[in-house]
């Protein structure tokens, strides 16, 4: 971004007497990158650079920039810079539990696109994830899941299934239903107990332009298994929601028993 493009945005070297310096500046970075000259994925010009562009202190650029990691258009790690990960604020998918219920699954208006699906056999990191021997066969669904509210995915989900499961994904309704609703369906097969995970963690390289973030980008993500009356586990869906593109609320009420008399 040159000099005159800076003009452009409307520079805080220009004195405001009606708003703080930061935020002139933000609104000054946030039109640059609506309008392109700072890419998704490029990284912004160093503070030594912005401060000298922008004629700003830099605890006044540095107030800026946290201003616009805030609204999710920037990711800022040391030794690394600031990236650009969107040119609007995403809307945040907020998902809240009132059950048991809601924690496992996600509610109606979401689906889940499939990217592809393959057969893989689990190394010992992927055998530690899926509570299985190294060099056992699973059949894997990668998929990502949209709002209605948004272009942008919610996450990427990787479900794992034994061999004998891969016909669910000719099930009528594989986009819109649990796959452990499908496996019920199909294969007479019911999940009675299912167990949660919720980690911090990174966008992998590997599905980052999917999800139309940097590598290494803060993550959410969610475990869930879902095992038979037996304790075998049907399904192993693991989801990577990227950070200030999701969150989720909790609200269990208290059941007030009546004492006996």
């Amino acid at each position: 971004m040159t000099k005159s493009a800076a003009a452009k945005t409307g520079s805080p070297a220009t004195p405001d007497n009606h708003r703080p310096r930061h935020r002139v500046l933000a609104d000054a970075l946030r039109k640059a990158i609506r309008e392109g000259d700072y890419p998704v994925g490029g990284r912004l010009p160093t503070e030594e650079q912005l401060c000298a562009l922008f004629s700003v202190s830099r605890q006044t650029l540095r107030e800026a920039l946290r201003a616009l990691t805030h609204d999710g258009l920037i990711t800022r790690r040391p030794r690394s810079g600031s990236v650009v990960v969107a040119k609007e604020p995403p809307t945040v998918f907020n998902q809240s539990f009132a059950s048991i219920e809601g924690l496992l699954n996600y509610p109606p208006g979401t689906v889940r696109k499939t990217v592809g699906t393959k057969y893989v056999e689990a190394d010992h990191e992927l055998a530690r994830v899926l509570r299985s021997s190294p060099g056992a066969t699973f059949f894997v669904i990668s998929a990502l899941r949209f709002s209605d509210a948004s272009t942008l995915p919610i996450c990427w989900t990787d479900i794992y299934l034994p061999p004998r499961f891969a016909g669910v994904v000719r099930h009528r309704r594989h986009e819109h239903i649990t796959v452990a609703d499908q496996i019920a369906e199909l294969f007479g097969e019911v999940a009675v107990s299912t167990q949660v995970e919720i980690a911090a963690g990174e966008v992998a390289g590997k599905f980052a332009r999917r999800l139309a973030v940097p590598a290494g980008s803060p993550a959410l993500i969610v475990t869930r298994r879902y095992a038979d009356a037996r304790g075998e586990t049907l399904e192993t869906t693991v989801s990577v929601h990227p950070a200030q593109r999701y969150s989720c609320g909790f609200e269990f009420r208290r059941v007030q028993q009546s004492r006996p008399a």
